[in-house]
This record gives structure tokens, C-alpha cells and sequence, in this order.
């Protein structure tokens, strides 16, 4: 960075203070798990990995949007459909 570049302070600092927030989550996750041990933690965080795992699959909407309107097209063509 060159003097006067404040842009790119400004980004750095930004981009630091977002890594230190993510220090700050790992570390509480690791007194957790030391706090409860391993299996209780998974156990714990069991339905909130499963609603992230269950929303990363459905599909983007411009997709979605895409696949309504191939079952729709092949409703008012006749075709047989799921």
C-alpha cells in the first residue's frame, strides 16, 4: 500500500476486524467443546447443521425458476409429469 492509499487501509481493516470475529466464534466453539465433549457438541448443533446442509441444496432461484417453467411447459404440452 502506498501513503494515502486509504482505500486499501480501509479494506484491510475491514477484512481484519471480520477475521478476528471469526477467531473469536472458533475459540467459543472450542471451550465448548471442551466443556461438553465432542459428542455432546455434534449432538447440540445436529439440527442447526441440518437445516444449513438442507438449505444448500435446494437449488439458486434463477434454477428454480428455470424448473417451473420446464414442468409447466410440459403441462401444457400434454407430458406426463412429477
Amino acid at each position: 500500500m502506498s501513503a494515502g492509499d486509504n482505500g486499501s487501509r480501509e479494506l484491510m481493516e475491514k477484512i481484519l476486524h471480520d477475521e478476528e470475529h471469526h477467531i473469536d466464534w472458533l475459540e467459543g466453539q472450542l471451550h465448548a467443546i471442551k466443556e461438553m465433549t465432542y459428542e455432546n457438541y455434534l449432538a447440540s448443533n445436529c439440527t442447526r447443521l441440518k437445516k444449513l446442509t438442507t438449505a444448500a441444496s435446494r437449488p439458486c432461484r434463477p434454477c428454480a425458476e428455470r424448473s417451473r417453467r420446464e414442468r409447466e411447459s410440459a403441462i401444457r404440452g400434454g407430458m406426463q409429469h412429477c
